[in-house]
């Protein structure tokens, strides 16, 4: 690029009016370098630029306490937003433009459509249109191939006005700004009760980080978080891709997926509490009972990554390929499941997506929230009844 090409942009950040125009706080404006450049080595300094607002090809003289500046790519990002207020509200929300910065092919997404997250992968990052004249820029948008089962749920196939930017299938693709992409992949974070490390490691370090090094290969279990969900699959394939290598998992739950190798980790190192000892095997055995009589329709609390969870329980017995008793949660608003009660194509109960949850039936207690001065004669009573049980195998 000329040296005089080379441009410097702002967002305003307070509204200018003019006599006969009014600039919004919010809109992205620009400056000729050399032109910058020259007008500082006239001045000590500067309380007003002569910039050109986006749209306009005409000077405006704003002073410089109401000018930020941003670079190129940030300038971008901010003019897919559609309106000024919203991009002056994005703009302050520093972590979300940052965030956005560092977003590249093939990494997994969440993005909004109607007020909904669903999960995809970016397949693509620029701009939709070329810019306007006498624009030097247009917005950066992020084009994204849905996931799992929120395939078939999008507008577009990646075709924009006739112009493909990315492929995929009908009804399978979002194009979106920044304000609408988060990023999903999540460090480990160490929950008690929920999960636990092996010992050894557990003393030396919060998380296993050295298992992001081990060598992978095809045929090896992974574990990996999404949201704030604990996942494990197969590793069906590595590639090399812009210098970086990605993982391509088939899950648990039979979907296929690809991952930065960085945000996976080799083993199920993440391992589950283990299973209470079954002492009282009779007991144990007694499949859809719980010691504390929680049942179908059963408000619950179970703990999850970010803390306790609630729900209610819908469901309970065995599930395909799995040992012991399963409760099929459906969680309150403001939780994220894994599911709309379906476990491998079986419907066990319905719920809206995302909202559903297969757990031990055992790791479900009553709600604490309704629990209260009655709290110790529950626990005389659950005790009392497992008494009961026993002697009745005596």
């Amino acid at each position: 690029m000329d040296a005089c090409d080379v441009k410097m942009y702002y967002i305003i950040i307070e509204k200018t009016e003019f006599p006969i125009a009014l600039i919004n706080a919010g809109h992205i404006c620009y400056i000729q370098e050399s032109r910058y450049m020259s007008r500082l080595s006239r001045s000590e300094s500067l309380e007003e630029l002569p910039v050109i607002c986006m749209g306009s090809s005409h000077d405006k003289f704003l002073k410089v306490n109401h000018l930020q500046p941003v670079t190129a790519k940030e300038a971008e990002l901010l003019q897919a937003l559609g309106e000024d207020s919203e991009r002056l509200k994005w703009y302050l929300e520093r972590n979300a433009l940052e965030t956005a910065l560092g977003l590249t092919k093939d990494t997994p997404v969440t993005v909004e459509l109607d007020g909904k997250w669903l999960q995809g992968i970016v397949r693509y990052v620029g701009r939709m249109t070329e810019p306007k004249y006498p624009d030097p820029i247009a917005g950066t948008f992020f084009g994204i191939e849905l996931q799992g089962e929120d395939k078939g749920k999008g507008p577009t196939d990646g075709t924009y006005l006739s112009k493909t930017l990315f492929p995929c299938k009908r009804d399978c693709g979002i194009f979106a700004p920044f304000s609408r992409v988060k990023p999903i992949v999540s460090k480990p974070k160490l929950v008690s009760k929920c999960l636990t490390f092996p010992a050894a490691q557990q003393a030396t370090q919060p998380y296993p980080q050295q298992a992001h090094h081990q060598p992978l290969s095809t045929g090896d279990r992974v574990t990996f978080f999404m949201d704030e969900d604990i996942l494990h699959g197969m590793v069906m394939d590595l590639e090399k891709k812009e210098g970086r290598t990605l993982v391509i998992i088939s899950t648990d739950r039979d979907e296929k997926i690809t991952l930065p190798l960085d945000s996976v980790i080799k083993g199920e190192l993440l391992q589950h509490e283990p299973e209470p000892m079954e002492t009282d095997k009779a007991i144990m055995s007694m499949e859809e009972v719980h010691p504390l009589g929680l049942g179908v329709d059963s408000l619950v609390e179970v703990t999850l990554g970010i803390g306790p969870g609630y729900g209610t329980i819908r469901w309970i017995g065995t599930l395909p390929g799995q040992k012991g008793t399963y409760a099929g949660l459906e969680l309150e608003d403001g939780y994220t499941g894994v599911s709309n009660g379906t476990f491998k194509d079986h419907q066990f109960f319905r719920c809206l997506p995302r909202q559903g949850l297969f757990v031990k039936l055992l790791s479900c207690r009553p709600d604490s929230r309704f629990q209260g001065a009655a709290d110790n004669q529950n626990e005389r009573a659950s005790a009392n009844v497992l008494q009961g049980e026993r002697n009745c195998l005596l």
